[in-house]
């Protein structure tokens, strides 16, 4: 189906649809968990919705606010670095520190 395996023999492989290839090995690129859920597609909040609710994701995505209990509560009054890319984070902060090129 993929075309990765020579056919053998006289066989062929017809395609009636859609079809998505899932990797054995799970593996996400550098966006949003939305971004990486919608792998390009248009959002669709329903779609999506469903998409998290029958991969089991709902109960993972509401642990993440890590940074809202951990960075900005626990840790409140001592002194943070937060390494990051995500850019929604930079409202939240008192300083900014821009590392371009190595300097």
């Amino acid at each position: 189906m993929l075309g990765e395996l020579p056919a053998v023999g006289d066989t062929n492989v017809v395609i009636r649809g859609k079809v998505a290839y899932v990797s054995q090995v799970s593996w996400i690129f550098n966006a949003t968990v939305r971004q990486n859920i919608l792998f390009g597609s248009a959002f669709d909040p329903i779609r999506y919705s469903k998409a998290i609710d029958v991969t089991a994701l709902r109960h993972d995505l509401d642990l993440l606010p890590v940074f809202e209990k951990c960075i900005k509560e626990e840790l409140r009054g001592k002194r943070r670095v937060l390494v990051t890319n995500q850019l929604h984070f930079l409202s939240q902060v008192d300083r900014v520190v821009l590392v371009h090129e190595g300097r």
